[in-house]
């Protein structure tokens, strides 16, 4: 009997560190779609890449185009309200670089606000590796600023699918060099 009460205290505390994230998880993957972010899924568009020289300066025709994807999901063993990302943007020339976000909160209502993620480059390419700025308004995600160590990128990006995204980099070369909607002065 007395090796069963100091068990029993050692398992009850374990899982009551452990609960919050298990819930967290379970309730994010399998909970009723209105109570999770509508940020989820993978967004698709096209951005401004504009090379760091001293300043970024607004979008204009100067500069070059891009497409990006962005994929959230809820992190794992996290709360509801944290999301991460992978993605990846392509550009003219055909350059593909990786990207993923650190967990981040989603903003407090789940089908609008802003939101600010530090991002890392993938395969050891500090390319992509920055801050990601936000604005989620409904079903258009605007990246208002996205500042690395080469360019400063701005864009619009809608839901989507791979295949939309393999079919935007066909059309790359007819793509506008300036967001077709959203803030073009990228603030």
């Amino acid at each position: 009997m007395r090796r069963l009460i100091p068990a029993t205290l050692i398992t009850l505390f374990v899982l009551g560190m452990f609960y919050p994230f298990i819930s967290g998880y379970v309730h994010a993957r399998f909970g009723k779609q209105e109570d999770r972010s509508a940020l989820i899924g993978q967004w698709v568009g096209i951005v401004q890449l504009q090379p760091l020289e001293g300043k970024h300066q607004p979008p204009s025709y100067e500069h070059g185009s891009g497409i990006i994807t962005l994929t959230f999901k809820p992190a794992v063993f996290s709360y509801l309200s944290k999301l991460q990302a992978t993605g990846e943007i392509t550009d003219l020339e055909g350059h593909v670089k990786g990207v993923e976000t650190e967990n981040f909160m989603t903003p407090f209502d789940p089908h609008q606000g802003s939101f600010s993620v530090r991002t890392k480059g993938l395969n050891q390419d500090d390319a992509l590796t920055g801050t990601l700025e936000c604005r989620f308004d409904g079903g258009v995600l605007t990246i208002r600023g996205f500042e690395t160590p080469e360019m400063y990128i701005t864009g619009v990006l809608k839901p989507g699918t791979a295949q939309d995204y393999r079919e935007q980099i066909k059309d790359l070369d007819n793509a506008p060099s300036t967001p077709i909607t959203g803030e073009p002065d990228g603030k």
